[in-house]
């Protein structure tokens, strides 16, 4: 007994030494994407089988209202945490804008054309030349640089919520506004110094704040109703599938708090009662719409410190990282399922069909598209 207490490494006094002790690749991280991205799925198979009534008496009570309002915000916390130190690591702007873009852009790519060229054609209630001349059918290849369109001519026109192809793209826009986000901030030297970071991180937060900014769609999805305009089911978009109405810029603090905490990594400690009591800080404000915007911090804390857990592997993890695959392949095919009435008024049953369908679109998103794109960074470093 003592020749092991010997042995066993001290336990990790800041983020910094857990992170650095695995090398940055704690399994935590991994289990973290995997299980919010299902949390996901499970959450909108409810939407899309009960519709909006059934969505707002759920948001009703905090035991589903709390886990839900959650899911998002840990995601971009994750990645701001993830992608700040991909940033550090990177060795010029271009390097970082060439790993962002092969991890995004090539799988999203390829949803697109699937949806476009194979769910299209079957699923329209157009004549196939109809379908293939109609504007909605251009359009929707904006989604390939995060301009997102949601309609595909004639698709999902009876589901629950109509008309919709893919209703998980509308939060790419915010992640690419995010890695803007971080390069400006480069750019202008803020990463060279933590408190810099630390003083970019307040001044957001306040401006968020003070100035009511609750309802900014943001750069991307500015620039995209600049060229194009707004498609009629977008406004309501957020709101049918559970999101609350604040979600698009509280999910840009979380990610700059993911961010604040990695450039501050050697002095925040790496202890279960911080996360404890990051945990309940975040159920608490999340459930106050006047404190919602601080929730952040504790929130990107509590996410973090989960990632930062480093526990056995179970071989899905070793195959490989799904969860992207998840979350781009899900919501087509979760209206794949309510279209064809097999899992009619269950959920549960809509969720696992979902999922058992998901699960062989994201393996094949991840061997065949992402990880031979992501071998490509080689060539950049």
């Amino acid at each position: 007994m003592r020749d092991a207490a010997a042995t066993s490494p001290p336990p990790a006094a800041s983020l910094a030494d857990q992170f650095e002790r695995h090398d940055g690749k704690t399994s935590g991280f991994d289990y973290l994407r995997i299980v919010l991205a299902v949390a996901v799925l499970v959450w909108h198979s409810y939407g899309l089988t009960y519709g909006r009534e059934a969505i707002d008496a759920a948001m009703a009570g905090l035991a589903v209202s709390i886990p839900v309002a959650l899911i998002l915000p840990m995601f971009f916390a994750l990645s701001g945490f993830l992608v700040t130190s991909s940033l550090y690591r990177a060795n010029s702007i271009k390097v970082y804008l060439v790993f962002r873009g092969l991890r995004l852009f090539p799988a999203l790519t390829v949803e697109v054309l699937l949806a476009v060229f194979l769910l299209g054609p079957i699923f329209t209630s157009l004549a196939l030349g109809e379908y293939f001349s109609h504007r909605d059918f251009f359009l929707y290849f904006l989604n390939i640089v995060g301009l997102i369109r949601y309609e595909l001519p004639g698709l999902f026109e009876d589901n629950v919520y109509p008309r919709v192809v893919n209703g998980s793209l509308w939060t790419v826009p915010y992640e690419l506004e995010c890695y803007i986000y971080l390069v400006v901030l480069s750019l202008m030297g803020v990463f060279r110094s933590r408190y810099a970071v630390l003083a970019a991180f307040v001044a957001v937060t306040l401006l968020v704040v003070l100035m009511g900014f609750t309802s900014g769609r943001g750069v991307v999805i500015a620039l995209k109703d600049l060229l194009i305009g707004s498609p009629e089911v977008e406004p309501n978009l957020q709101q049918a599938t559970g999101a609350r109405v604040e979600i698009p810029r509280i999910l840009v603090l979380c990610f700059l708090a993911g961010a604040l905490l990695y450039a501050w990594r050697d002095r925040v400690p790496f202890h279960p009662g911080l996360a404890a009591a990051a945990l309940v800080a975040s159920a608490a404000l999340l459930a106050s719409p006047q404190l919602y915007f601080y929730a952040p911090l504790p929130v990107a804390y509590l996410t973090v410190w989960l990632g930062l857990n480093d526990l056995p592997r179970a071989t899905l993890l070793r195959k490989g990282d799904y969860s992207y695959g998840i979350y781009l392949y899900a919501f087509p095919l979760q209206q794949v399922v309510s279209a064809s009435g097999w899992a009619e008024g269950a959920f549960l049953l809509h969720a696992a069909l979902s999922l058992a369908m998901v699960s062989i679109f994201a393996a094949f998103s991840w061997h065949v598209v992402e990880k031979p794109c992501l071998r490509l960074k080689t060539h950049f470093l």
